[in-house]
């Protein structure tokens, strides 16, 4: 009987945390996953360059936690507004903030590997630096 109930009430914790994932834009879901390959390859850098540091990752992950939580809040706050429309469009400045910090994610991705000694294409991470370089200064015109 208890092997049972646990089956049903694992099965019905992966239901509910599959619904909540669905709901997420594909930009947040993306950055998610990004975000976890990131500290991976950012733990086999530092591991690799005998240079692990408990402050080093609580910091990264107190950064990922930072961006996580604005993205939230947009999120949230696109749907409390029903949706943000301006000029006949339709905003969605959570999904801009996740691209975005998808780009940083697989520089940062990237750059991990590099150091590694994985050959990563240089004109792939002079691209990814422009974009991001560009991305952070739209704003400013």
């Amino acid at each position: 009987m208890r092997d049972w109930l646990a089956e049903v009430s694992l099965r019905a914790l992966v239901a509910a945390l599959l619904s909540i994932w669905l709901t997420f834009p594909h930009a947040v879901q993306a950055l998610l996953g990004l975000m976890a390959l990131d500290v991976i390859t950012g733990f086999f850098a530092a591991w690799h360059a005998r240079d692990l540091a408990s402050g080093k990752m609580a910091m990264g992950a107190l950064k990922k936690s930072g961006i996580l939580i604005l993205v939230s809040a947009l999120f949230l706050l696109e749907h409390a507004l029903h949706g943000l429309h301006a000029f006949g469009i339709t905003l969605q400045p959570a999904v801009w903030v996740a691209a975005y910090c998808c780009v940083t994610e697989v520089l940062s991705l990237a750059e991990n590997l590099q150091k590694i000694g994985v050959p990563v294409p240089a004109f792939l991470v002079r691209r990814l630096r422009a974009a991001k370089n560009e991305a952070e200064g739209a704003g400013d015109a």
